[in-house]
């Protein structure tokens, strides 16, 4: 007799993948909804801001007229294109990248953007640390221009986000000077190798295990410990401080062989991290000069405990020296 039996197995996968992309579109007035959407997320949707004016000037992309002469602060009022992103009831969904096309119809156009996200839906967080200009226009590329990756995986509050959680991103864009047609902002233009707006990340239905990464500070100023989920990156915390010493970085071991690179380690396991301290103080060891002859020619041999190259300098006239050789050129106490 066979008997054939079943079981559930939690999906706890972390791969990193497509979870939402927009094909762009004209012709859209209201609420873009995505062209690829993860099944178990809700539908994300993509929309315009309040100080936004439907525009449809662009085939295959989701454009807008801005408002003329505002600045960042201005933008923030509701010149904006916005996403919102929500797991499915007993999903977390997880950011980790952010990948966009965007075009300027003109010189007169935005050119300035950030984005920021909020889970809250009132309180945003600007991404990244800078703003960002996009120089060129419609002129010189007509389908928009492919914008850097923008790296989420270091955002705490974008990783495995419960389904009673809506992530909102917003898109604020300003330096506009006109407010005609070809004064136009937007995504886009997708093609069908390159969608206009693409976030990859994962979707889970199961906690991953969670572990803690200690901060040795090795008598400095102290770190607090941090608690990661698998597979996930830390943000490096502020340096510490140490009298006389500078600090010199995180590393995985006491012997101070694997720097711990916050840009790409991730968390697998309960870690420690020891800060490596580098002596301020230059301290040059130099060896002791047995008594030498006039017309002899010898070289010396400093060191110092930071690496550094040594100089020399001849301070009486019975001597003299080229790079570390010295030549002695008369009797007499020498002073190097």
């Amino acid at each position: 007799v066979l008997i054939f039996s079943s079981c559930f197995l939690p999906f706890i996968s972390n791969a990193q993948v497509t979870i939402l992309s927009w094909n762009t579109a004209a012709g859209v007035t209201g609420a873009h909804n995505a062209t690829i959407n993860n099944a178990n997320l809700e539908t994300a949707t993509l929309n315009r801001g309040p100080l936004l004016t439907y525009n449809n000037s662009s085939s295959n992309s989701y454009v807008a007229i801005f408002p003329k002469d505002q600045n960042k602060v201005g933008a923030k009022t509701g010149a904006y294109y916005q996403v919102n992103i929500q797991a499915k009831a007993g999903n977390y969904v997880s950011l980790s990248s952010l990948d966009a096309i965007l075009r300027r119809a003109s010189t007169t156009s935005p050119g300035y953007y950030r984005w920021a996200y909020s889970i809250d839906g009132t309180t945003f967080t600007e991404i990244g640390t800078e703003d960002i200009f996009i120089p060129r226009t419609a002129a010189d590329n007509n389908n928009g221009e492919v914008q850097p990756s923008i790296d989420l995986s270091a955002i705490d509050a974008l990783q495995y986000v419960p389904s009673t959680t809506v992530i909102t991103l917003r898109l604020y864009a300003w330096g506009g000077t006109d407010i005609v047609s070809g004064s136009n902002f937007g995504i886009g233009k997708f093609s069908t190798t390159a969608p206009s707006l693409i976030f990859k990340g994962s979707v889970v239905n199961v906690l991953p295990p969670s572990y803690t990464v200690t901060f040795d500070a090795k008598g400095g100023t102290p770190v607090s410990a941090v608690t990661k989920y698998q597979n996930l990156k830390i943000s490096a915390p502020v340096n510490p401080t140490k009298t006389d010493y500078n600090f010199g970085g995180w590393y995985r071991d006491e012997n101070y062989t694997t720097k711990w690179d916050f840009n790409v380690d991730v968390v697998q396991g309960n870690t420690t991290l020891y800060a490596k301290w580098i002596d301020s103080k230059q301290i040059i060891t130099f060896p002791a000069i047995a008594d030498k002859r006039y017309g002899d020619t010898f070289d010396l041999s400093a060191t110092t405990n930071s690496g550094l190259p040594v100089t020399y300098e001849a301070l009486t006239s019975n001597i003299t020296i080229t790079g570390s050789t010295v030549t002695i050129n008369n009797i007499g106490l020498a002073t190097i």
